[in-house]
């Protein structure tokens, strides 16, 4: 007969909605669920021999998804239904012999593109509990590019992609693997938009769930998760009562049962519970009952006062029987027995012993506490009897709970992780990288917090929590529209900024909001896309925007905010608010390629406004490019002085008005060096420092007063020169005079090369005198990597505060490696000497600098324990990508 706790099922373990939807958010914080994909959609008729999944993921050969729409190409059907695909395809995880895989019969949609899709975790709802339906939720933003002469569905769209079946139909056991397979014809599948950027007709949405379900079935493989040792089956069921729940059905060695015999939810509030029969419980404590039975008890002496004497009787104690019995709030060990004496005075007379036994919760698993034994029996002998026999009866049930193991058998029964524990470390394990080794799964603790014992059976209720995940992630990219033609000032219309790549692991994006560092005012806040579209024309401090040609800005940074939410890793499982921001500079060449010595070059400062609107330096960047073939723009030189605040927007003013809208330029600001902080910054002006007569030297120019005005042209030739202050109608005409056309300047996003999740390229570097260490040989303790230069001279104060403030508790005991780029070792080591907790690395060579992509001085880079780059910053307080508000204790993994 089925138990009403556990069903036909030794253990049932049930986890809270919340408590669920708190370990899918987990998964998807380990990326065993997607946060951005790139798709190929082919949902097209195909002829039989040729069939190809629905949906291919583009990603680069770092394993990423890629970032710019226009690389997601056509895989070649070649390449996939080959039996020697290439070594990156089989390397990145492709599948060699997906000839084998046998495709279900279904409708194409006749969708036919390039797609995009951001994804948040997925959440579990129960759909019909009496038919243990459930459905899956993933809040998605998407953007999708239909081919010519196919259905165009929308550009643009937010929603849910809601997923519908029964639990049944999509796990199973072979062996000791439990599979998730989402190919059934079962699983409804069903796109609910929140908004789209076009309206989306009847047709259209059916084509869409139409494309949803294809993928399904052709591009979706099963997940596969091994089971302990110790679990012979499993099943699973949706149950609802007062509460929901997701119930783990288990047996140890038996078959499975029949999950229609479980129907109690019996959470009681708590996060998880474990429910164990009293069939099960009463098996376990059986070991000892029969040990109990088994040990021989001492005679016990009893001393009978009579009227003129007192006479001794000795019994022989025997034990009939002992059974456990589960009562309300104890279990209840019983056992009965006889105690003879041969003495004639004193009677024989049979006996029952009473043991309470109770459970004590001890983490995941709960001690079986021995209470009180009491003894009763018929006789008037009994008071006299009990004192004396309770002391052997203990010492034998202690002895037989001893040799039984019956404590440890319990303790192992009962215990959660030992139970489950296997099988959440296979959900919380994050995918193998390629070429790395096998990652630790995410942390996690079940803690029993009560017992309940009943007639049926014992419950132990506890808290479910998972170690904190990552940190969001902040990270965009510009992306130059290839159709659009230049406009003034070189800059290409139709640019967009793409934030594809960021996410909140185990969490949800809200909005993005974008403006420049340091800026007042609110940037655009976008709740709907990922992508920063290009904006129409705006006034700023005066002036439009796109009123004629404008200065190529560059130097000052561009920042991302995103704000989101995601559940909180332990307690009370709620939202907790995220907030994080990462800024990136766009740079090109001050100076066309010229024989001189790029390391000899002074610096150009990056600059946002500061709190009062003043010029803050945040970090320096070169002046000019090894690439010879990035071009440089016509410049406008501002040799400035303190009298004259109104002369560039006077230049910038003139420079709208020249209608040179084929002459790329920008307008340069030099100041005296300390003055910096004392001028007004002005967007699209970039600022310099000159402690002597470096700048002039540079362009080959003298400057005897300021202000001075000085136009350069191709290959740094001065055009024209005039020092004074400057109007601006006469400065308009001498622009459209003397500017010289050229092809659009290219911008570029400084980005690292090192990847965030992955390994950093690995170094050697001293430790000690003749004593060396690689980078890689540090893991297991964070380590933040600062490159720094003299000339920049806010980057090794950036080593410094690495050292001392930490931006997170998570790397207070960083080791702190200070590269020196591109300076001999000697300057290395003795600017550097003297700076407390921090190892000098000199890198003369730039071998290690160029393997990290350092454009900028200082570039921040922070490795986590396991030795994977989790953040990379440039400039001194530019970005807060590692302020997360929800987990400013302990972000990070560590």
């Amino acid at each position: 007969m089925a138990n009403e706790l556990t069903g036909d099922f030794d253990l049932v373990a049930e986890f809270s909605l919340p408590a669920v939807n708190r370990l899918l958010a987990a998964m998807h914080g380990t990326s065993r669920f997607p946060h951005s994909m790139s798709l190929r959609v082919d949902d097209i008729p195909q002829p039989p021999d040729r069939k190809l999944p629905t949906i291919v993921g583009i990603i680069d050969l770092a394993g990423d998804p890629v970032v710019g729409p226009g690389h997601i190409r056509v895989p070649a059907a070649d390449l996939l239904l080959s039996s020697e695909p290439s070594d990156p395809f089989s390397r990145l995880g492709g599948l060699v012999n997906s000839g084998v895989i046998s495709f279900p019969p279904f409708v194409p949609s006749e969708l036919q593109g390039r797609a995009q899709m951001q994804f948040a975790p997925p959440t579990l709802e129960i759909a019909d509990a009496a038919a243990s339906r459930i459905s899956v939720r993933m809040k998605v933003r998407t953007r999708y590019f239909a081919d010519p002469n196919t259905p165009p569905a929308t550009e643009f769209a937010t929603g849910d992609i809601v997923l519908t079946t029964a639990v049944q139909q999509i796990t199973s056991q072979a062996g000791n693997v439990v599979d998730i397979d989402l190919r059934s014809n079962a699983v409804q599948a069903a796109f609910v938009p929140t908004w789209t950027s076009r309206p989306l007709a009847a047709e259209d949405l059916a084509g869409i769930n139409l494309l949803i379900s294809n993928a399904l079935k052709s591009s979706v493989l099963p997940s596969n998760n091994v089971l302990p040792s110790n679990i012979g089956a499993i099943r699973f069921k949706a149950l609802q009562g007062a509460e929901q729940a997701i119930a783990i059905l288990l047996n140890t060695t038996s078959a499975p049962g029949n999950p229609g015999t479980v129907q109690r939810v019996f959470l009681g509030g708590a996060d998880f519970a474990f429910a164990t029969g009293a069939e099960t419980i009463q098996a376990a404590i059986q070991p000892a009952l029969d040990e109990i039975l088994a040990t021989p008890i001492q005679p016990v002496q009893v001393s009978i006062p009579l009227l003129v004497t007192t006479l001794t009787a000795t019994y022989t104690i025997a034990l009939n029987s002992a059974t456990l019995a589960l009562e309300t709030g104890r279990l209840l060990l019983t056992i009965t027995g006889r105690a003879t004496t041969p003495a004639g005075f004193a009677p024989n007379f049979n006996f029952t012993v009473r043991q309470p036994l109770t459970l004590a919760p001890d983490g995941s698993t709960a001690d079986l506490v021995v209470g009180p034994l009491s003894l009763d029996t018929s006789s008037w002998i009994v008071d006299l009897f009990r004192g004396r026999a309770t002391g052997p009866l203990s010492a034998a049930r202690d002895r037989a709970l001893q040799q039984s193991g019956v404590r440890a058998n319990v303790r192992r029964m009962l215990d959660a992780d030992r139970n489950l524990g296997g099988f959440l470390r296979s959900l919380l394990t994050p995918p193998r990288p390629t070429n790395e080794p096998a990652p630790e799964p995410l942390g996690f603790s079940l803690v029993y917090t009560a017992v309940d014992i009943t007639p049926a059976g014992v419950v132990l209720r506890g808290a479910l929590s998972v170690e904190n995940p990552p940190t969001a992630h902040v990270e965009f990219a510009e992306i130059p529209s290839s159709t659009s033609d230049p406009i003034g000032g070189g800059l290409v219309k139709g640019s967009e900024y793409s934030a594809f790549k960021s996410w909140i692991p185990g969490g949800t994006i809200d909005s993005f909001e974008w403006k420049r560092a340091g800026s007042a005012q609110p940037g655009p806040l976008d709740e709907r896309r990922f992508v920063l579209l290009p904006q129409p024309p705006v006034v700023s401090d005066g002036f439009v925007a796109d009123s004629g040609p404008r200065a190529i800005a560059a130097f000052s940074p561009m920042c991302l905010t995103i704000r989101g939410t995601r559940l909180s890793s332990s307690g009370q499982i709620q939202l907790e608010p995220i907030t994080a921001s990462y800024c990136a500079f766009d740079w090109f060449p001050l100076l066309d390629a010229v024989s001189v010595d790029r390391h000899a070059m002074p610096l150009v400062a990056l600059t946002r406004a500061g709190s009062r609107g003043e010029v803050e330096v945040v970090g320096h960047a070169p002046a000019m490019s090894d690439d010879t073939t990035l071009a440089a723009p016509n410049l406008i030189l501002h040799f400035a002085d303190a009298g004259d605040p109104g002369a560039l927007e006077r230049i910038r003013e003139a420079l709208a008005g020249s209608g040179r809208t084929d002459a790329p330029t920008s307008i340069v600001a030099i100041l005296p060096a300390g003055q910096l902080a004392a001028a007004r910054h002005l967007p699209g002006v970039l600022y310099l420092e000159q402690a002597r007569d470096e700048w002039e030297r540079v362009w080959n120019i003298s400057i005897r007063q300021r202000p001075a005005t000085v136009v350069v042209a191709q290959a740094g030739k001065v055009v024209w020169q005039h020092e004074g202050e400057i109007e601006s109608s006469a400065l308009r005409d001498t622009l459209r005079r003397v500017l010289v056309a050229r092809r659009a300047v290219k911008k570029t996003m400084v980005t690292p090369l090192s990847r965030i999740g992955h390994p950093p390229p690995n170094f050697l570097f001293t430790v000690a005198s003749g004593h060396d260490l690689t980078l890689r040989k540090l893991a297991g303790r964070p380590v933040v990597l600062v490159f720094w230069r003299t000339n920049a001279r806010l980057s090794l104060d950036a080593a410094r505060t690495a050292a001392t403030s930490p931006p997170h508790p998570a790397w207070k005991n960083a080791v702190v490696l200070a590269i020196n780029d591109g300076e001999s070792a000697d300057v290395a080591v003795k600017t550097g000497r003297a700076d407390g907790p921090i190892t000098i690395v000199p890198d003369p060579t730039r071998s290690i600098s160029r393997a990290f992509g350092v454009q900028a001085w200082p570039t921040l880079v922070f490795i986590d324990a396991r030795g994977l780059v989790r953040d990379v910053r440039h400039g001194l307080s530019v970005d807060d990508r590692a302020v997360d508000v929800a987990k400013a204790k302990d972000g990070y993994r560590s």
